[in-house]
């Protein structure tokens, strides 16, 4: 991991300019987009925020904390990571930038979103990342997609076993969305839900390739799955909620993630050790 950009000089203004607009739209999924205010649901109800005044809001606590989860811990997180030093971490904005994408993406089908009804949203989403892209202190960086790290077996585990137990629930909130049949599926929850797992995989898998920024994207993703937990332990009985045994063991998952990133020391050993001879082509 180097200290400046792969171009060898960092530019003060671009790093300012990216850094204003990192903090604006953090701010923006934390407050305009309410994952602060939806991700307090299970705790302090606070309204319900896009939902209509005939919406029942106790049935939504999960639901308000998967919102926050993807919106203020996932997007908003990844971005106040990349306020110190951005161009040493390209990785989380690989991420930002695909996990948007992948919103979108998804949420084009009529029956699993209402995107293309708001074209609106869609401009904006753009823009954002457009704006992130464009002012990043080092595109080229950006770009990169090698690693120069052997992957790491642990997020690879861990991401698989996280799969295999996110995928029963993601079809049977898929289900659920297609049934259409109460208010969670009118508001694309369910929708949502699938969406919150694939974020979270995604992340995970791109943490994995050990690429500039992966650490801080793992410790990211292991708040995620924390906070995710304690909010399943504090509505068990909310409809989608993972419950007891799901929220512990969100918990664990979430504090190994945090782990693997914390006492991972492989990747800055060969440039730390004088000893290190590289080996010959």
């Amino acid at each position: 991991m180097t200290s400046k950009p792969e171009s060898g000089k960092v530019s003060k203004i671009r790093v300012g300019v990216f850094t204003f607009f990192a903090v604006l739209f953090a701010a923006g999924s934390l407050f305009l987009l309410e994952g602060f205010t939806e991700g307090l649901m299970p705790w302090v109800v606070l309204g319900c925020p896009g939902c209509e005044s005939t919406t029942t809001v106790s049935l939504h606590l999960w639901h308000g904390a998967e919102h926050g989860a993807l919106l203020g811990v996932l997007f908003a997180g990844s971005l106040i990571a990349l306020l110190w030093k951005p161009w040493k971490k390209p990785l989380l904005l690989q991420f930002y930038i695909a996990g948007h994408l992948l919103l979108l993406a998804f949420w084009t089908h009529p029956a699993l979103g209402d995107v293309l009804q708001k074209p609106f949203v869609v401009v904006v989403f753009l823009a954002n990342v457009m704006i992130l892209f464009f002012t990043y202190p080092d595109r080229k960086a950006l770009l990169n997609f090698k690693r120069t790290e052997p992957c790491n077996r642990t997020l690879l585990i861990l991401t698989g076993i996280a799969a295999i137990i996110l995928a029963p629930l993601m079809w049977q909130n898929f289900q659920l969305q297609l049934a259409g049949l109460d208010e969670h599926a009118q508001f694309f929850r369910y929708s949502e839900s699938i969406l919150v797992s694939l974020q979270l995989l995604l992340g995970s898998l791109l943490a994995a390739t050990r690429r500039s920024g992966w650490k801080q994207l793992t410790i990211v993703i292991g708040i995620a799955y924390i906070y995710l937990g304690l909010a399943a332990i504090t509505v068990p009985y909310s409809i989608g909620s993972w419950g007891y045994y799901g929220g512990a063991l969100a918990i664990l998952g979430g504090a190994s993630y945090v782990a693997v990133a914390v006492l991972d020391k492989n990747l800055s050993f060969h440039k730390n050790n004088p000893t290190h001879v590289p080996p010959a082509n």
